[in-house]
């Protein structure tokens, strides 16, 4: 059982990566913290290529990384997006469901077959997403839990919000059977495959800054792939040593124990960003969003399992 203090070390490096990440969407832009963070990691993993094999790569797989590492910037962006405007204690449990993303998507296009356990747990998350969603009403029909911008806010609208969260679950679910897909079915490197899509995924954050910089006006703040202010923030680098560091002791972790066993048990993590993030950010309603965070987090355990 040497792989469970890594498994724990890596649900707490990730949710410390989540508040972090929380607290610099506090004031900079959704899509120049994927930039930034995106190129500085793909930079810190270029070293792996040394412990690789990286010539027998085919043209094929190659060309299927780029493909679900554009995936992967719209998930990114995506969940980005809500973490900042959404709370934290609140986007943690939603991001709790992507098993169930996963789960659905492999039998879509990888033939995989939902067993009985795994529609439980679909169903059990369901209630969690009932439980954490349900809106509170006073004896005039008031719900008693909304904000102003709920529903009439031109950008932090819920419905926007999850929305666009519904679209980065979709966009992760497709580049989490792409990397399942490649690394079990096609063989490739996990540790090529790495580097690889960081790469790709900074790629295209640049292909995205020059597109979206083209069709600004110029009063509008531009999209900057390195932005100097960003990079001197100290919670900036501290966010990218907390995601190196998830992603190591990941990697050290999935050696000793199957996938699907690290995968479960570092569900945790949601539970952790939701407790520990809530309370930062003095946010309300925490113990509901908890019991629904941890029965959310039941049911991906049995789809994961």
């Amino acid at each position: 059982m040497t792989w469970v203090p890594l498994a724990l070390i890596a649900s707490v490096f990730k949710s410390l990566a989540t508040i972090s990440e929380k607290e610099i969407l506090t004031k900079e832009s959704t899509a120049n913290y994927i930039a930034g963070v995106s190129f500085i990691i793909a930079i810190c993993s270029l070293p792996l290529l040394y412990f690789t094999e990286y010539t027998h790569i085919s043209a094929h797989s190659f060309w299927l990384i780029y493909i679900f590492s554009i995936f992967s910037v719209v998930s990114a962006l995506s969940m980005a997006f809500v973490v900042k405007h959404l709370d934290i204690s609140e986007s943690s449990a939603l991001f709790a469901t992507t098993p169930i993303a996963v789960g659905i998507f492999g039998t879509i296009f990888i033939g995989e077959i939902l067993t009985a356990t795994q529609v439980a747990g679909i169903i059990v998350s369901s209630l969690g997403l009932f439980i954490l969603e349900f809106r509170h009403k006073n004896r005039h029909g008031v719900d008693i839990n909304k904000k102003e911008h709920d529903d009439d806010h031109p950008i932090y609208g819920r419905k926007k919000l999850y929305t666009i969260l519904i679209i980065g679950l979709v966009a992760f679910g497709l580049s989490s059977i792409g990397d399942r897909y490649l690394i079990f079915y096609k063989g490739v490197d996990p540790m090529l495959f790495l580097v690889i899509i960081q790469l790709c995924i900074s790629l295209n954050m640049f292909a995205y800054e020059i597109v979206k910089n083209a069709f600004m006006k110029p009063t509008e703040t531009r999209l900057k792939l390195i932005d100097p202010e960003l990079l001197l923030q100290k919670s900036f680098w501290g966010n990218v040593i907390f995601i190196i560091s998830h992603r190591v002791t990941h990697m050290f972790a999935i050696n000793l124990v199957a996938a699907g066993v690290l995968n479960a048990a570092k569900q945790i993590n949601a539970v952790f960003t939701t407790i520990l993030g809530g309370k930062l950010f003095h946010e309300e309603d925490l113990l509901r969003r908890t019991i629904a965070c941890l029965v959310i987090i039941s049911g991906a355990v049995l789809v994961i399992l």
